[in-house]
């Protein structure tokens, strides 16, 4: 029965042709959209006070280029316990999406294992990306998850590879200290596609070799889909969440509306139905600011029970860990390095990443929005002689049962708006409006009214009045047992990464001890050169491309420079 459903809406989607009467296993598989992960990471040994940094790429699985299906991807770190040391959701635009990871000082060295994946891949066994990760941490006593060696047994992987169409051009191969890198992207072809490039130091200890765009199916090979009733569904316009809701004792039906927001003044206001056995789901389509949410159910006087579904947990029981060999030799080399990621995380303030601020315009009807700042008025010591004196187009009555109401005038004169209007405080739905009216006036930042019907799901409202509290956060006075707070799994906030201009006068007393010396995630081929500059440090550096190009030909290239 759930497949059938889910045939149908991807039918209705696109996705399926119209031959599809018939559904067959056989069918099921070549009809079926498929996805696979590859991972570009910034490196695969890393120490305690630096940060892992990756692009995701979801790809067709049939021809490599980039798949729009997904629109959310999975990353996990697991250690060589199994155990899952992060889990982080990154949001996908037209495949693509890019994250980072601290490493904390209470991470233990060891082999780990970075595994990415979308909600749809979890419909084939073992259908996930993976890269063994070495993480060294200088301050833990035990050495027990390595293999301590007398002699350096480094091994270098292979540098300086050039694809046969694309390749890297230095405007030479030695740099002194704080000198601008220019590199130039020659692509006599004019192939255009989506790529991620990293600078970085070669650390002279053995690390595991790097997937590259060019070897990562090997990972997808003889991996079996299977649509059966247990479907996993797509993130194909967000982030998808599933839950259930209980009373004790139940109702005969469990069929109710719930809102789900988060508190503050741009928020994802959503109002979702249930159905007769309480089941629920929606979709976040934007990356909100907080991961903070408050849910529902709306307009009953029983007390509910909301519970969410986990994601669901991956089978890591045939993964293998190998275990990272470190020569005593290389003891004076990991302090040194230590300290010189100590001083940088020291400036971090003056180095740090930016993020990038989204356009969280999540109220659709902000430009019908109807704002009254409160302190542009004279402030009046109870609500209801603010709206009276100073909220033009709403105000309050008593409902049938004695309670008071908010209501709003409508925009057509000739029809009034006799229903209690929607009323929002910080973005949350307040079902009592009694407690606004006791609330303190001059805790109020701003009231906005909307004047026209308004739709949210199953939900039908008269107008909008849209408070906002000084403290911006749905402060307690307004909270109650019907409330549930609670943290949802928000994708990852897309950053622009840090990259000094030198000479730049404000820098010159800061040290610069940066081993990575830049990621940029979404390198375009231009005209345009990519301009970066070394940093206090000496030595090899090796820089990486990675991606694909829009007909989904991999590009995978390597080439070093040395400064002194």
């Amino acid at each position: 029965m759930i497949k059938n459903k889910f045939i149908l809406i991807l039918f209705c989607l696109g996705f399926l042709s119209s031959t599809y009467a018939q559904v067959e296993e056989g069918l099921i598989q070549t009809q079926m959209p498929k996805e696979k992960v590859f991972i570009h990471t910034n490196n695969t040994l890393l120490l305690t006070g630096e940060k892992l940094l990756y692009k995701f790429y979801s790809l067709e699985s049939e021809t490599n280029k980039l798949s729009d299906f997904s629109k959310v991807g999975w990353v996990q770190l697991i250690n060589n316990k199994k155990e899952v040391v992060f889990q982080h959701k990154v949001k996908l635009k037209k495949g693509q999406g890019f994250a980072d990871f601290f490493i904390p000082a209470n991470l233990n060295s060891g082999a780990y294992k970075l595994v990415a994946y979308t909600n749809w891949m979890l419909n084939a066994q073992a259908n996930y990306f993976q890269q063994e990760i070495y993480i060294l941490n200088p301050y833990q006593e035990s050495n027990e998850d390595l293999e301590i060696e007398e002699k350096n047994q480094f091994t270098r992987h292979k540098t300086n590879f050039d694809n046969q169409e694309i390749s890297l051009i230095l405007n030479k191969n030695t740099f002194q200290q704080r000198e601008e890198v220019v590199l130039e992207i020659e692509n006599p072809n004019q192939l255009s596609g989506n790529f991620s490039i990293s600078v970085r130091r070669i650390d002279s200890i053995n690390k595991p070799p790097r997937v590259t765009s060019l070897d990562f199916n090997k990972l997808f090979e003889n991996i079996k889909w299977s649509f059966n009733d247990t479907l996993f569904y797509p993130e194909i316009r967000g982030t998808f969440f599933q839950g259930k809701i209980e009373a004790d004792p139940n109702p005969t039906s469990l069929e109710k509306n719930i809102s789900i927001s988060s508190p503050g003044e741009k928020n994802q206001l959503q109002i979702v139905s249930t159905d007769a056995g309480g089941k629920f789901s929606f979709i976040l389509n934007e990356v909100p600011n907080e991961d903070e949410f408050i849910m529902q159910v709306l307009n009953d006087e029983v007390t509910y029970k909301i519970n969410l579904q986990e994601q669901p947990k991956l089978d890591y029981s045939k993964l293998s860990f190998s275990t990272p060999g470190l020569a005593t030799s290389n003891k004076e080399y990991i302090l040194e390095k230590s300290i010189n990621i100590q001083i940088e995380n020291a400036y971090n303030a003056t180095k740090s990443d930016r993020f990038v601020n989204l356009d969280n315009n999540y109220y659709f009807f902000d430009e019908e929005l109807i704002t009254y700042n409160l302190d542009d008025y004279n402030r009046f010591p109870d609500l209801s002689q603010t709206f009276t004196e100073v909220i033009k187009f709403g105000r309050i009555r008593r409902n049938d049962e004695g309670e008071n109401i908010f209501l709003v005038r409508n925009k057509n004169p000739l029809v009034e708006f006799d229903s209690a209007a929607l009323l929002l405080i910080d973005g949350v739905i307040l079902n009592d409006h009694e407690k606004l009216i006791s609330y303190d006036p001059q805790q109020i930042k701003s009231i906005g009214i909307l004047r026209n019907k308004l739709f949210l799901g199953p939900s039908a409202f008269e107008g909008a009045i849209i408070v906002n509290t000084k403290s911006g956060d749905f402060p307690n006075e307004f909270q109650d047992e019907s409330m549930i707070s609670t943290k949802l799994k928000i994708p990852r906030k897309s950053k622009e990464y840090y990259s000094p201009n030198y000479p730049n006068e404000s820098l010159r007393r800061i040290p610069d001890y940066r081993y990575q010396l830049l990621w940029n995630p979404e390198v375009k081929f231009n005209d345009e050169p990519l301009r970066l500059f070394t940093s206090d440090l000496n030595g090899e550096f090796e820089i990486n491309l990675e991606g694909f190009t829009e007909d989904g030909k991999p590009i995978s290239i390597t080439k070093t420079f040395y400064v002194e």
